[in-house]
């Protein structure tokens, strides 16, 4: 059935605006449709078509404004991801970080404890060499003075045997009166 009227012939890959469905005029036939019926109908298609297009618009509008959102929401869901990621690494830097912190504090602590010990140890060394620097100090002190008390103690006995003699000698020399 071929299209009539002062419009363009209907084709499916023109699109059709409301406007164009409500002031379409149709040819007149002698056995025509109610001129006043149809004009009614065209409005209400008009109208329905307009609504429809309106409609179409807004839940374009809404897919747009929905794929945004995820888009959006996307993007963030991947912020939030690098940030745990981000997060993550930088917690076990800083846990890599307060380990070997800590294993050298710990080096460090057992190396001036050593020091101190190996410290102590030399002065109770030097203490225990002074003391037997001082016993065998105090052992030849005594060695000497046992030596010389024996040497006065065999000096004062000479001196009383040779005391002892001069008087034996003295009274054997002395004359004897009767």
């Amino acid at each position: 059935m071929a299209f009539r009227g002062a419009a363009r012939p209907w084709r499916s890959h023109v699109k059709i605006t409301p406007l164009e469905v409500h002031n379409h005029q149709f040819g007149n036939s002698f056995r025509g449709y109610d001129r006043d019926e149809v004009r009614s109908f065209l409005a209400m298609i008009s109208e329905e078509f307009e609504q429809a297009i309106s409609e179409g618009t807004r839940i374009k509008d809404q897919m747009v404004e929905v794929r945004d959102q995820l888009t959006e929401t996307k993007s963030r869901e991947k912020s939030i991801q690098r940030a745990l990621e981000s997060a993550d690494r930088i917690s076990k830097e800083i846990k890599d970080t307060a380990r070997r912190e800590s294993e050298v504090l710990i080096k460090e602590a057992r190396l001036k404890a050593n020091k101190i010990l190996e410290h102590a140890q030399s002065r109770v060394q030097g203490a225990e060499d002074r003391v037997h620097e001082l016993k065998s100090l105090q052992s030849r002190f005594e060695h000497r003075l046992r030596a010389m008390l024996e040497e006065h103690v065999n000096i004062m006995d000479r001196a009383r045997k040779e005391e002892s003699g001069e008087e034996k000698l003295f009274l054997l020399q002395r004359p004897t009166s009767a």
